[in-house]
């Protein structure tokens, strides 16, 4: 990433530190994927792209859900709910799928088992007729997850 920003090339700053904040909270490091999707977000809102803005909001929503503050899941519910609205709006497919089987793991990871198991089976099946296959496997991996206890 550091390349990238002295080269000046923002999109490719922006992806690199998407990468390894999700590779960081994939590890469980929840504070250092948050100091690096604040990067991520700063970079992104440099380059006006507005994919890459959402996908920054995105990976930084699921960093919020798992860094155990209080009220941080449903705040990171409200955030992935507001871009579900702006991405359907905007006609991102993609992205609003993405930001749908975020929901759906927070929901699941947050205990809210029905609301989650209801969010990624209409994914699953949204995404298999749209032929975003990837997701609707994701998908359904997501909603056959294990839940765990959230930590107070």
């Amino acid at each position: 990433a550091d390349a990238f920003k002295q080269a000046g090339a923002k999109k490719d700053e922006t992806a690199a530190y998407l990468v390894l904040s999700r590779a960081l909270l994939a590890q469980g490091k929840v504070a250092e994927a948050g100091k690096i999707v604040d990067q991520a977000v700063a970079a992104a809102d440099e380059t006006h792209v507005r994919e890459l803005q959402v996908a920054a909001a995105i990976t930084a929503a699921k960093i919020l859900a798992q860094s155990g503050k209080p009220g941080a899941t449903a705040a990171a519910a409200r955030q992935l709910d507001k871009l579900i609205a702006e991405t359907t709006n905007a006609g991102y497919v993609d992205a609003e799928m993405q930001a749908r089987l975020s929901l759906g793991e927070v929901e699941m990871k947050s205990g809210n088992r029905v609301e989650g198991v209801e969010q990624l089976t209409a994914l699953e099946r949204d995404a298999t007729t749209a032929g975003y296959r990837l997701i609707a496997l994701n998908a359904a991996a997501a909603r056959s997850m294990k839940v765990r206890p959230q930590q107070q």
